[in-house]
């Protein structure tokens, strides 16, 4: 299903470990550009979802495009929210005012690769090193709820993750 918040769980337990060098805002950015393509092709009822998008040829172009599009969006919005002094929490969850050029790029090819990764594994229409080849060898790894069960999990990880490291950072 396009727009999953599923993939999302993943970038939880980084951004916990990661901190400013990786945005979460950039990822999910990447994300729903991900989705783009199969959502057209839902739209138009057509038989086959997932395409060039979701290889690791098309991932890279997505990402490259969420780094040059994303980097400058993301930094106008989180220059653009002023949390209120007193609410720490918030001040904390902002962090950097601004998103470096190496961590949108990294956070974008991490985004994109991962999905590619998550849906060749439950997608059977997902053909990820094409238009190289039409084999899909991660197919089957894992069944579709045991998947959205793992990134759910490893989400919630994450953000018992960001509550440690709030507590540390905020302690001192």
């Amino acid at each position: 299903m396009p727009f999953t918040p599923f993939h999302m769980g993943l970038a939880c337990p980084v951004k916990a470990v990661a901190g400013n060098g990786f945005s979460l805002m950039i990822f999910g950015l990447a994300q729903i550009a991900m989705d783009i393509q199969p959502l057209v092709h839902l739209l138009r009822g057509e038989g086959v979802i997932h395409g060039i998008s979701h290889s690791y040829l098309g991932a890279t172009v997505i990402a490259l495009i969420a780094v040059l599009t994303g980097r400058p969006l993301c930094n106008y919005l989180l220059n653009n929210w002023k949390p209120d002094p007193q609410q720490r929490f918030e001040s904390w969850l902002r962090g950097s005012p601004t998103i470096t050029w190496r961590t949108a790029t990294i956070t974008a090819f991490i985004a994109t690769y991962s999905h590619v990764l998550i849906d060749s594994m439950i997608h059977s229409d997902v053909l990820p090193f094409a238009p190289f080849s039409d084999r899909n060898p991660q197919l089957n790894v894992m069944s579709f709820d045991a998947m959205h069960i793992l990134c759910v999990g490893v989400g919630l990880l994450g953000i018992v993750g960001w509550m440690v490291v709030y507590a540390v950072e905020t302690r001192a």
